[in-house]
């Protein structure tokens, strides 16, 4: 891949700063297409392989069995399973045992008071606003990923 078409991180995230996540994943899911192939190229100087699905129950089968998940990055609105609904299911298997502990980051166009605190019951450690920036992005990722680890 060219220069020209790597992705652009800004001045204000240094590749330095970055997590390197070679070897882990990264789940998107989010029923736009042209989203996730946005978040996956914005995603790239991290090293991690991008798995993407487009409904919450898409996710989950391709979650299952999977070791080293570093976070997980979701849309709200999809068919079959929303977003909320897929972080309710990762919650309970963490309770049951059967999937570690994760972080997972809501991408959303909405802002209400009852999503907001739905989703804190259903374990999403923060927000990002659509359209997000790439900065703001890999910052967020790096953190919660960073804080993960440490935890872990």
């Amino acid at each position: 891949m060219s220069n020209l078409s790597r992705p652009t991180v800004s001045i204000l995230t240094r590749t330095k700063d970055l997590a390197n996540l070679a070897g882990r994943e990264i789940m998107i899911v989010d029923e736009s297409q042209s989203l996730r192939a946005l978040l996956r190229h914005y995603l790239e100087p991290l090293n991690a392989t991008i798995l993407d699905a487009s409904t919450g129950r898409e996710a989950l089968d391709l979650s299952k069995g999977l070791n080293d998940l570093a976070i997980i990055i979701l849309g709200i609105q999809m068919p079959e399973m929303d977003g909320l609904e897929f972080a309710e299911c990762v919650q309970n298997e963490i309770a049951n045992g059967t999937r570690r502990r994760v972080p997972i980051v809501m991408i959303t166009s909405e802002s209400t008071r009852d999503i907001a605190v739905r989703a804190q019951k259903f374990g999403v450690n923060s927000w990002i606003m659509k359209p997000p920036r790439q900065d703001v992005l890999l910052k967020m990722v790096t953190r919660l990923v960073q804080k993960s680890t440490i935890a872990a």
